[in-house]
């Protein structure tokens, strides 16, 4: 892979930073103050799938990719810092047992390529830390809450949800494409905009996003993509 930058810019920002994520983050935050032109994909691909590249391990073993990824998602979180870029989606994943089960949902969230969220996990556990640390997950938008009554801890948190979205993932059922988020978003985003006002909740069935008026909510249903102000209305009477 080869790099070709000018001297002016180069010398605006420092060198590289973090492995194995090092080129990324430059390259962030190399288009923060000039364009890139666009790198051709046979070359991409072989970066990463080719068994005599660096980073083939990174995508094979799977305690070098918690690695690379915990790094890839800090550094864009750092990007969105600089930027004053925010978040757009909570996530809420209640944890009642550690199992396969538990681990598999978690990585299936942490790999989406959706990422403008914070997860908060509601621990009914109260030792999933232990767990995470014993996988070598560190991601920046994990949030820990141990809890004993989720319901009640749920309705706090979601009154205090400052992101445009939200969403409370079972972890059984919700698709494991690692396009679900990023596909629930889009339709939630473009439903608003060609409704101006109406704001819908958005889910799937039988693997295909959905829309739900929000007049016909009932109840709050997990697996589905809200605003947050219908949520929040949910809880204070007013739908």
């Amino acid at each position: 892979m080869f790099l070709l930058c000018t001297k002016k810019y180069a010398t605006q920002i420092e060198g590289y930073h973090y492995a194995p994520v090092k080129d990324y983050e430059y390259w962030l935050r190399l288009t923060e103050i000039c364009d890139i032109a666009y790198v051709p994909e046979e070359l991409m691909d072989y970066r990463e799938n080719a068994p005599t590249s660096i980073s083939y391990d990174l995508h094979t073993n799977i305690i070098k990719h918690r690695w690379w990824r915990d790094r890839f998602n800090w550094d864009r979180q750092e990007a969105r810092n600089r930027l004053n870029i925010p978040l757009e989606t909570t996530i809420f994943l209640l944890i009642a047992e550690i199992n396969n089960n538990t681990t598999r949902k978690l990585e299936e969230l942490l790999n989406q390529t959706y990422h403008y969220y914070q997860l908060f996990i509601l621990d009914l556990t109260q030792n999933f830390q232990t767990t995470l640390n014993t996988l070598k997950v560190n991601d920046s938008r994990i949030v820990i809450i141990p809890t004993e009554k989720f319901k009640s801890k749920l309705k706090v948190e979601i009154t205090a949800v400052k992101t445009p979205f939200v969403i409370y993932i079972a972890e059984d059922t919700f698709p494991s494409t690692i396009y679900a988020l990023e596909i629930l978003v889009k339709s939630l985003k473009n439903a608003t905009a060609l409704n101006n006002s109406k704001l819908f909740p958005s889910y799937y069935s039988n693997n295909y996003p959905h829309l739900r008026k929000s007049e016909t909510m009932k109840n709050w249903n997990y697996n589905e993509l809200y605003p947050s102000e219908i949520l929040k209305r949910f809880y204070q009477g007013g739908i």
